[in-house]
C-alpha cells in the first residue's frame, strides 16, 4: 500500500538466498515492512523473520532481523534521525541479550531527486514514473559484546 503524506504505507518482503558457497545453508526471509509519516517525521519499521533451509542448516527454529528509523526533514532535501539494526539468530537458542547483536546510531539523509510539486489537487500528471535518488549516512554504537563497538553505515537506493 504506498504511503502518501500522514499515512501509514505498508509493503510485504519475502526473499530467498541461494548459498553461493559449499557447506553453507540458504536462507529464506519475510516480513512486513511499515511507514509512518507525521508532517515531517517518518517512521519505519523493518522486522524480518529468517531461516536457514537444506542440508547445511545450523539453526532449530527461526531467526529474527529487525530495523527502525525515526527521520525528520529539517528541509526540503535534507533530513536527520535515528536507526536502530539488530539480530537474533535463532529464535529457539536466543540467550541473553549480550549474545545477540544489536546497535544504534544517528544518521543524516539526502534525497537530491527535484521534485516537483502540483499545486492541481487530484490532477496526475501522465508519463514514465520519476526516478528517485536517496543517500544516507550514519554511524552504528554497539549495544552488546558481539557487535562492533562503533561502525560507518552508508545506504544508497534508486526508486523508479
Amino acid at each position: 500500500m504506498p504511503r502518501e503524506s500522514n499515512e501509514i504505507g505498508l509493503a510485504f518482503r519475502a526473499e530467498y538466498g541461494v548459498a553461493t558457497r559449499g557447506g553453507e545453508a540458504d536462507e529464506v526471509e519475510f516480513g512486513p515492512i511499515v511507514e509512518l509519516a507525521r508532517g515531517n517525521l517518518l517512521l519505519t519499521f523493518n522486522p524480518l523473520f529468517t531461516d536457514q533451509v537444506g542440508d547445511n542448516a545450523t539453526t532449530d527454529s527461526l531467526g529474527f532481523q529487525y530495523g527502525w528509523r525515526a527521520e525528520y526533514d529539517f528541509a526540503k532535501q535534507w533530513g536527520i534521525g535515528v536507526e536502530m539494526f539488530g539480530e537474533i539468530e535463532d529464535l529457539a537458542n536466543a540467550g541473553s541479550f549480550s549474545d545477540q547483536s544489536h546497535s544504534i546510531g544517528p544518521t543524516i539523509f539526502y534525497s537530491p531527486t527535484d521534485e516537483e510539486e502540483n499545486d492541481a489537487v487530484g490532477e496526475v500528471e501522465p508519463g514514465p514514473a520519476q526516478m528517485e535518488l536517496t543517500l544516507n549516512l550514519g554511524v552504528q554504537f554497539g549495544l552488546t559484546d558481539v557487535t562492533s563497538d562503533t561502525a560507518l553505515k552508508f545506504q544508497g537506493a534508486v526508486s523508479f
